[in-house]
């Protein structure tokens, strides 16, 4: 199937409204570390999956509980809840090296820190990404969601 040029700036505009008042509906917090340095990634974004949300479904903008992102060395963007007061986060060492995981699992081929930092320190760091999908097993599966009827055999 072929798109236009253009579907994919449509889409982009149908939907950032919706993306924008998703935003404006959370609580924002600033929070700053002095000791501690954060990375960040050419994925800046990290979406915090629901508690117990174990689906395997993968999480999008819509369903994350939270959303955490990295401003510089020592400020990160915490987006959390529902909209009440925004405020300023307490910082933390595990809530740093939380929000550098979580960059590090979420990059797809690069993370950007200064060298000196302890950025790095203790993570395990996954290989660059070369696909944003990986099917496994039967593709036909993957193409006929559950409950729809399989395709008429020829």
């Amino acid at each position: 199937m072929k798109r236009h040029p253009n579907y994919h700036l449509k889409l982009i505009n149908e939907l950032m409204s919706r993306t924008a008042g998703l935003f404006h509906s959370r609580s924002w917090g600033l929070c700053r570390f002095r000791r501690k340095a954060l990375l960040t990634s050419d994925s800046p974004l990290v979406m915090v999956p629901a508690p117990g949300d174990g689906s395997g479904v993968g999480g999008g903008l819509a369903t994350a509980a939270g959303y955490l992102l990295p401003l510089d060395r020592h400020a990160a963007l915490v987006i959390s809840g529902d909209k009440g007061e925004d405020s300023r986060v307490p910082a933390s060492a595990r809530l740093a090296n939380s929000i550098n995981r979580k960059a590090a699992l979420e990059a797809h081929r690069n993370l950007f820190y200064p060298p000196d930092d302890e950025a790095l320190e203790g993570l395990v760091v996954p290989q660059p990404r070369t696909r944003e999908m990986d099917i496994s097993g039967d593709l036909s599966s993957f193409l006929v969601p559950d409950g729809w009827p399989p395709p008429a055999s020829s």
